[in-house]
Protein backbone atom coordinates (compact mmCIF):
# COMPACT_ATOMS: atom_id res chain seq x y z
CA UNK A 1 0.00 0.00 0.00
CA UNK A 2 1.21 3.19 -0.83
CA UNK A 3 -0.07 6.62 -0.05
CA UNK A 4 0.69 10.63 -0.80
CA UNK A 5 -0.57 13.44 1.68
CA UNK A 6 -2.27 15.94 0.80
CA UNK A 7 -2.72 18.46 3.53
CA UNK A 8 -5.53 20.03 1.86
CA UNK A 9 -3.13 22.25 -0.74
CA UNK A 10 -2.63 19.52 -3.88
CA UNK A 11 0.45 16.75 -3.82
CA UNK A 12 3.00 16.48 -6.30
CA UNK A 13 3.53 14.36 -9.10
CA UNK A 14 6.98 13.26 -7.73
CA UNK A 15 5.61 12.43 -4.62
CA UNK A 16 3.10 10.34 -5.68
CA UNK A 17 4.88 8.84 -8.13
CA UNK A 18 7.69 7.97 -5.25
CA UNK A 19 4.67 6.00 -3.16
CA UNK A 20 5.93 6.99 0.01
CA UNK A 21 4.01 6.98 2.99
CA UNK A 22 3.42 10.17 5.18
CA UNK A 23 1.48 9.72 8.36
CA UNK A 24 2.84 12.60 10.68
CA UNK A 25 -0.22 12.83 13.11
CA UNK A 26 -2.50 9.81 13.20
CA UNK A 27 -1.21 7.21 16.15
CA UNK A 28 -1.99 3.20 16.48
CA UNK A 29 -2.63 1.65 19.83
CA UNK A 30 -2.38 -1.87 20.30
CA UNK A 31 -4.35 -3.70 23.05
CA UNK A 32 -4.11 -7.75 23.44
CA UNK A 33 -5.75 -10.09 26.08
CA UNK A 34 -4.51 -13.68 26.20
CA UNK A 35 -6.57 -16.12 28.68
CA UNK A 36 -7.26 -19.48 29.01
CA UNK A 37 -10.24 -20.55 27.51
CA UNK A 38 -11.15 -16.90 25.95
CA UNK A 39 -11.30 -17.24 21.63
CA UNK A 40 -12.42 -15.03 19.34
CA UNK A 41 -15.67 -15.48 19.09
CA UNK A 42 -15.91 -14.66 22.96
CA UNK A 43 -13.60 -11.95 22.52
CA UNK A 44 -15.44 -10.37 19.62
CA UNK A 45 -18.92 -10.65 21.72
CA UNK A 46 -21.11 -7.31 21.21
CA UNK A 47 -20.84 -8.16 25.24
CA UNK A 48 -17.06 -7.45 26.43
CA UNK A 49 -15.33 -9.84 28.40
CA UNK A 50 -15.25 -8.33 31.90
CA UNK A 51 -13.54 -10.08 34.87
CA UNK A 52 -11.77 -8.62 38.34
CA UNK A 53 -8.27 -9.12 39.06
CA UNK A 54 -4.97 -8.46 40.88
CA UNK A 55 -1.77 -7.05 39.15
CA UNK A 56 0.92 -9.63 39.68
CA UNK A 57 3.60 -7.78 36.95
CA UNK A 58 4.22 -5.06 34.86
CA UNK A 59 6.88 -5.37 32.36
CA UNK A 60 7.33 -1.89 30.27
CA UNK A 61 9.56 -2.06 27.03
CA UNK A 62 10.26 0.31 24.11
CA UNK A 63 10.91 4.28 24.01
CA UNK A 64 8.30 6.33 22.19
CA UNK A 65 6.06 3.17 21.52
CA UNK A 66 6.13 1.68 25.23
CA UNK A 67 4.73 -2.04 25.32
CA UNK A 68 3.42 -2.97 28.74
CA UNK A 69 3.26 -6.50 29.67
CA UNK A 70 0.44 -7.05 32.44
CA UNK A 71 -0.17 -10.15 33.88
CA UNK A 72 -3.12 -10.56 36.13
CA UNK A 73 -4.80 -12.88 38.60
CA UNK A 74 -8.09 -13.19 38.69
CA UNK A 75 -10.22 -14.14 42.04
CA UNK A 76 -10.52 -17.57 40.05
CA UNK A 77 -6.83 -18.28 40.20
CA UNK A 78 -6.81 -17.99 36.41
CA UNK A 79 -3.66 -15.91 34.99
CA UNK A 80 -4.22 -13.38 32.35
CA UNK A 81 -2.21 -11.33 30.32
CA UNK A 82 -2.77 -7.92 29.25
CA UNK A 83 -0.42 -6.27 26.18
CA UNK A 84 -0.88 -2.93 25.52
CA UNK A 85 1.11 -0.90 23.25
CA UNK A 86 0.47 2.67 23.42
CA UNK A 87 2.02 5.70 21.30
CA UNK A 88 4.15 8.75 22.47
CA UNK A 89 5.85 7.43 25.39
CA UNK A 90 2.47 7.21 27.56
CA UNK A 91 2.49 5.02 30.35
CA UNK A 92 -0.17 2.70 32.07
CA UNK A 93 -0.37 4.01 35.64
CA UNK A 94 -0.66 0.58 37.35
CA UNK A 95 2.02 -1.21 39.74
CA UNK A 96 1.99 -4.93 41.41
CA UNK A 97 -0.51 -5.80 44.01
CA UNK A 98 -2.99 -3.32 42.52
CA UNK A 99 -6.68 -4.38 42.54
CA UNK A 100 -8.85 -3.67 38.99
CA UNK A 101 -11.90 -4.94 37.15
CA UNK A 102 -11.44 -5.42 33.48
CA UNK A 103 -13.70 -4.82 30.12
CA UNK A 104 -11.90 -5.85 26.63
CA UNK A 105 -12.79 -6.73 23.59
CA UNK A 106 -11.41 -7.42 20.12
CA UNK A 107 -11.90 -5.58 17.00
CA UNK A 108 -13.71 -7.45 14.59
CA UNK A 109 -11.03 -5.74 12.03
CA UNK A 110 -8.22 -6.25 13.37
CA UNK A 111 -7.56 -8.39 16.24
CA UNK A 112 -4.70 -6.25 18.01
CA UNK A 113 -7.15 -3.31 17.93
CA UNK A 114 -8.71 -3.83 20.75
CA UNK A 115 -11.19 -1.90 23.34
CA UNK A 116 -10.40 -1.96 27.18
CA UNK A 117 -11.10 -0.28 30.28
CA UNK A 118 -9.32 -0.64 33.46
CA UNK A 119 -10.89 0.76 36.73
CA UNK A 120 -9.53 0.74 40.47
CA UNK A 121 -10.83 -0.67 43.45
CA UNK A 122 -12.76 2.71 43.64
CA UNK A 123 -13.80 2.59 40.19
CA UNK A 124 -11.64 5.58 39.15
CA UNK A 125 -10.54 5.02 35.54
CA UNK A 126 -7.15 4.05 35.26
CA UNK A 127 -6.67 3.57 31.33
CA UNK A 128 -9.36 3.53 28.66
CA UNK A 129 -8.51 2.45 24.79
CA UNK A 130 -11.40 2.67 23.09
CA UNK A 131 -11.40 1.97 19.11
CA UNK A 132 -14.21 1.72 16.81
CA UNK A 133 -16.51 -0.95 17.10
CA UNK A 134 -14.99 -1.39 20.84
CA UNK A 135 -16.18 -1.05 24.14
CA UNK A 136 -20.44 -0.06 24.36
CA UNK A 137 -21.32 4.01 25.14
CA UNK A 138 -22.51 3.07 28.60
CA UNK A 139 -19.15 1.51 29.57
CA UNK A 140 -17.36 4.37 28.69
CA UNK A 141 -17.48 7.82 30.85
CA UNK A 142 -18.73 10.85 28.92
CA UNK A 143 -15.79 13.28 30.47
CA UNK A 144 -13.57 10.71 28.82
CA UNK A 145 -15.68 10.39 25.48
CA UNK A 146 -14.19 11.70 22.34
CA UNK A 147 -16.74 11.65 19.25
CA UNK A 148 -16.05 12.90 15.44
CA UNK A 149 -16.09 16.97 15.39
CA UNK A 150 -19.43 18.42 14.14
CA UNK A 151 -17.84 20.38 11.67
CA UNK A 152 -16.03 17.45 9.71
CA UNK A 153 -13.27 19.61 8.47
CA UNK A 154 -10.47 17.91 7.92
CA UNK A 155 -6.83 18.34 8.82
CA UNK A 156 -5.10 16.21 6.41
CA UNK A 157 -6.54 13.88 3.34
CA UNK A 158 -4.35 11.05 2.22
CA UNK A 159 -4.52 9.70 -1.59
CA UNK A 160 -3.47 5.91 -2.24
CA UNK A 161 -3.16 2.93 -4.21
CA UNK A 162 -3.88 -0.06 -2.63
CA UNK A 163 -2.52 -3.70 -3.31
CA UNK A 164 -1.80 -2.01 -6.69
CA UNK A 165 -5.58 -2.31 -7.33
CA UNK A 166 -7.07 0.73 -7.23
CA UNK A 167 -6.76 4.45 -5.67
CA UNK A 168 -8.62 5.68 -2.33
CA UNK A 169 -8.98 8.94 -0.38
CA UNK A 170 -9.43 9.13 2.87
CA UNK A 171 -9.41 12.15 5.29
CA UNK A 172 -8.20 12.55 8.86
CA UNK A 173 -10.51 14.90 11.07
CA UNK A 174 -10.62 16.37 14.10
CA UNK A 175 -12.16 14.96 16.97
CA UNK A 176 -14.13 16.64 20.34
CA UNK A 177 -14.77 15.63 23.72
CA UNK A 178 -18.38 15.15 25.07
CA UNK A 179 -19.52 13.02 22.52
CA UNK A 180 -23.21 13.76 21.32
CA UNK A 181 -23.56 16.28 23.77
CA UNK A 182 -20.77 19.04 23.14
CA UNK A 183 -20.69 21.21 20.06
CA UNK A 184 -16.79 23.05 18.66
CA UNK A 185 -18.82 26.22 18.47
CA UNK A 186 -19.68 26.24 22.83
CA UNK A 187 -15.82 26.16 23.03
CA UNK A 188 -15.87 22.47 23.69
CA UNK A 189 -12.03 21.38 22.93
CA UNK A 190 -10.93 19.59 19.69
CA UNK A 191 -8.48 17.13 19.32
CA UNK A 192 -6.39 16.69 15.59
CA UNK A 193 -5.21 12.88 15.09
CA UNK A 194 -2.17 12.42 17.39
CA UNK A 195 -2.99 15.30 19.78
CA UNK A 196 -3.08 15.22 23.51
CA UNK A 197 -4.38 17.25 25.89
CA UNK A 198 -4.77 16.61 30.10
CA UNK A 199 -8.44 17.16 30.91
CA UNK A 200 -9.79 17.55 35.12
CA UNK A 201 -12.42 15.46 35.63
CA UNK A 202 -14.40 15.01 38.79
CA UNK A 203 -12.61 11.52 39.25
CA UNK A 204 -9.18 13.61 38.64
CA UNK A 205 -6.68 14.28 35.60
CA UNK A 206 -6.88 12.36 32.70
CA UNK A 207 -4.67 12.41 30.00
CA UNK A 208 -6.35 12.18 26.46
CA UNK A 209 -4.65 11.09 23.37
CA UNK A 210 -6.56 11.51 20.24
CA UNK A 211 -5.55 8.11 17.64
CA UNK A 212 -7.60 9.26 14.67
CA UNK A 213 -10.69 10.11 13.24
CA UNK A 214 -10.57 8.71 9.67
CA UNK A 215 -13.35 9.06 6.52
CA UNK A 216 -12.79 6.94 3.90
CA UNK A 217 -13.96 8.53 0.78
CA UNK A 218 -14.17 7.51 -3.27
CA UNK A 219 -13.35 4.48 -2.86
CA UNK A 220 -15.05 1.78 -5.17
CA UNK A 221 -15.50 -1.13 -2.14
CA UNK A 222 -16.17 -4.31 -4.48
CA UNK A 223 -12.44 -3.82 -5.89
CA UNK A 224 -11.13 -1.94 -2.36
CA UNK A 225 -12.42 -3.62 0.65
CA UNK A 226 -9.88 -1.54 2.90
CA UNK A 227 -12.27 1.04 2.08
CA UNK A 228 -14.53 0.03 4.78
CA UNK A 229 -12.03 0.92 7.51
CA UNK A 230 -13.61 4.57 9.21
CA UNK A 231 -11.94 4.81 12.61
CA UNK A 232 -12.69 6.26 15.04
CA UNK A 233 -10.09 5.84 18.42
CA UNK A 234 -8.40 7.54 21.30
CA UNK A 235 -6.70 6.80 25.15
CA UNK A 236 -7.52 8.50 28.17
CA UNK A 237 -4.88 7.21 30.97
CA UNK A 238 -5.16 8.74 34.40
CA UNK A 239 -2.55 10.83 35.73
CA UNK A 240 -0.65 9.58 38.73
Amino acid sequence: MSWCLLLLAGCSSAARSAGNLFLPTALDADVVLAMPGLDAATAQSPDPVAFEATVVEVIVTGATRLKHLIRLRRSTGVLALLQVTLPGGVRVPLAVGDVVSVAYRESTREPREGSVLIRDATGQVVLLVQETGGLPDPLVPPELRLAPALSGDAVYVEVGRLDGRCVGEREHRRLRLGGSDTDEETGAPLWAPGERRTVATAAGSYLILALDNVKWLDVDLAECPEGTGDRVAWVAVRAR
